[in-house]
């Protein structure tokens, strides 16, 4: 199962647990799948001991499971406060209305997991084994060996030793010090492809430092700000590849008909949302940001020379 199917498996939880009644023809459609889907997705969250009621009619409704699990979460997630990001959530990005919600998703998906209804989403169970492993190396405060780490930085696999701190917009990221480079960096999850905690306490905890980080995944110390005014197919694409931005985003008032969204936000780093501008440069309208139109044209005029060698 992919990252969107999960996303919209999700969503549907949110429906059916809302203070709205909704028939599974209304949620299908919110949730973009079909009916037979919403069934097949029932019958899972009652074999995972969540407790499914058919108000009337085919409208369903769903106790609040974050409430119903208070009582019996993971021993795995009881970690040292102070040493790591307690923010509950999934391993995967998320839709808006999940980004708001104080909420126990990550135990849910553990849940599942124990009860093999994730045999089927070799993604998935890697996300929620990696970051089983991250917390505990972290609140144990051992060293972590990093094997096959697809960068994007180095181009390459790479194998690093790092220290784990913090696992910042749920679960997604891991801050760690690396042992080799000797600062700290920020890496995603979903790229580890083995992780090994050793047997070595951390050793460099006061050089540990978190900087901040945007919808694009760029960090740094300083921030700009920028404003966008997109369409409506920009914004679906962000919501499902970068959702952390959709938390400053807004209707456009100008928009009668609901087709353009203004997006405030600040970044890290042009180069990540310049990337995503790029493909879809007739979508989107600067509003706010001289140094972001100066990346992008840096950019495009670099590939403009690559067009003209072909």
């Amino acid at each position: 199962m992919d990252q969107v199917m999960v996303n919209r498996m999700i969503r549907v939880l949110y429906l059916l647990a809302d203070n709205l009644n909704h028939t599974v023809d209304e949620i299908a459609n919110k949730a973009q799948t079909s009916q037979r889907t919403v069934y097949r997705y029932l019958q899972a969250f009652k074999d995972a001991g969540l407790k499914v009621i058919c108000r009337y009619g085919s409208v369903y409704k769903i106790e609040k499971w974050w409430q119903a699990w208070d009582e019996k979460k993971p021993t795995r997630q009881n970690t040292d406060s102070n040493n790591i990001n307690q923010e509950p959530g999934i391993v995967l990005q998320r839709p808006l209305q999940d980004l708001k919600r104080p909420d126990g998703t990550y135990e849910l998906l553990e849940q599942f997991n124990d009860k093999g209804f994730m045999n089927d989403m070799p993604y998935l169970q890697k996300c929620v084994a990696n970051v089983d492993l991250l917390v505990t190396a972290s609140s144990r405060h051992k060293k972590v060996l990093l094997k096959s780490y697809a960068s994007n930085d180095w181009n390459r696999f790479c194998t690093r030793t790092i220290e784990p701190y913090d696992l910042p917009f749920y679960y997604n990221f891991v801050w760690a010090y690396d042992c080799e480079l000797k600062r700290n960096i920020l890496l995603r999850v979903s790229r580890m492809d083995e992780i090994r905690i050793l047997d070595e306490d951390w050793q460099n905890e006061e050089q540990h430092r978190k900087q901040n980080m945007d919808a694009w995944g760029c960090y740094g110390w300083r921030t700009y700000p920028i404003t966008l005014r997109i369409t409506m197919k920009v914004r679906n694409l962000l919501e499902e590849a970068y959702p952390m931005s959709m938390m400053t985003m807004e209707p456009d008032p100008q928009s009668e008909d609901g087709s353009h969204w203004i997006l405030k936000t600040e970044v890290c780093s042009f180069s990540g949302v310049a990337q995503f501008i790029m493909g879809l440069i007739k979508e989107v309208e600067i509003l706010e940001g001289e140094g972001l139109k100066r990346h992008l044209k840096k950019k495009l005029l670099e590939t403009q020379e690559i067009i003209d060698r072909l």
